[in-house]
């Protein structure tokens, strides 16, 4: 992931710095692809986690739109791009469920639509491609579908659909694993819920997955929880696209990680805020780097999984013994097992997972810093 993890960070800078229409399309292009490869490898480990049961269940109440508005912005302009219609009919309803495991069911359910959907078949027979996320309601259930005018699968291939690694003939050439389905069906069977598929050959197919509905009184306290939630998110994104923050000026970082494209992309995002920034990947060069300098941090930032088996906690309380400071820290990693996050925790230090994105950077370091 570092290597993904450093471009993502390189890219954040370019979106904020590039000025005209092309510019931009072209760094939110590149964005969007290195968006793409982070799912693939993403996509792996979580089928090895939900494979292990080692995935952790969050159920809560939320508005179905809080889930569905963000996908409907992401796909419009997906399928804008590839021709396809898309259409959309939202829910005020609330449901009971655990937000970002669904989340990930309905987008792989959409992806998998413009995959079908986007096989030029409207250039063979003049048909316009269309995709539909739809909403149906019962009193207990919400039922969330996503329909495409797609080729259809055939009966005797629908089960086969979700097993690991498989791909229907026709969308051999679409980038990916066969790992979408496969993960979406591990994941209903997690939350205890329903996926269903209907599908006729030339006609289309509908994915969909059912969800436990919250009575009406608690919708309208959880609704109003939403819109103050949506108000705050947008402040604060508007607050991290201001790169020039005064908050961040001349505030002195210790940034360490052993990746040197990491380090870098880090530490460009870091003086592109106004921070001053001191950098390592090791501590040997962290030591030199300490005494070669008066400046003493205001904050620590460092990669868990440095080299020679060493790690960025015992190398940040070391720092931290040697030379007396009082010093807060975060420490990243790509890896998020409990003993990272425990360790991490234990030396009362914040786990910032990678890939890093600048919105949660920034968050961390008011919350140490104010």
């Amino acid at each position: 992931m570092q290597p993904f993890n450093a471009l993502s960070l390189f890219t954040s800078m370019l979106k904020n710095k590039v000025q005209g229409e092309e510019l931009t399309a072209l760094a939110e292009h590149i964005d969007d692809s290195l968006n793409v490869v982070e799912a693939l490898l993403s996509d792996l480990v979580e089928i090895s986690r939900l494979d292990n049961s080692s995935e952790k269940i969050e159920k809560s109440h939320f508005a179905i739109d809080d889930l569905l508005k963000p996908l409907k912005n992401e796909f419009s302009a997906l399928t804008e791009q590839t021709g396809i219609r898309f259409s959309s009919q939202l829910s005020h309803c609330v449901v009971h469920c655990d937000k970002r495991m669904l989340r990930r069911v309905i987008q792989n359910f959409l992806s998998n639509a413009v995959h079908y959907c986007d096989d030029k078949q409207g250039e063979k027979s003049a048909l316009t491609n269309r995709i539909l996320l739809g909403i149906r309601r019962t009193k207990t259930i919400i039922r969330v579908e996503v329909w495409d005018n797609g080729p259809g699968i055939a009966l005797s291939q629908q089960k086969a659909i979700f097993r690991e690694f498989e791909r229907l003939e026709q969308n051999r050439e679409i980038p990916g694993l066969g790992l979408g389905l496969a993960i979406s069906e591990r994941i209903a069977h997690l939350l205890g819920l329903s996926i269903s598929v209907r599908s006729t050959l030339g006609k289309g197919t509908c994915f969909s997955i059912d969800i436990p509905r919250v009575n009406a009184e608690n919708s309208a306290i959880i609704k109003a929880k939403s819109r103050e939630k949506a108000k705050l998110t947008h402040s604060l994104e508007a607050l991290t696209n201001n790169s020039k923050d005064k908050f961040f000026n001349n505030i002195v970082v210790l940034l360490i990680d052993n990746d040197e494209l990491m380090l870098t992309a880090m530490a460009s995002q870091l003086i592109d805020w106004g921070c001053y920034v001191l950098t390592a990947h090791d501590q040997l060069s962290c030591q030199q780097k300490i005494a070669s300098t008066e400046k003493v941090p205001n904050i620590i930032i460092a990669d868990y999984h440095l080299d020679y088996g060493d790690n960025g906690v015992d190398l940040v309380l070391s720092a931290l013994k040697i030379k007396q400071w009082q010093v807060p820290a975060i420490i990243f990693s790509a890896d998020p097992s409990e003993s990272v996050r425990q360790h991490t925790s234990d030396a009362e230090f914040l786990f910032l997972r990678k890939p890093v994105k600048s919105l949660a950077l920034k968050r961390l370091m008011r919350q140490l810093l104010k």
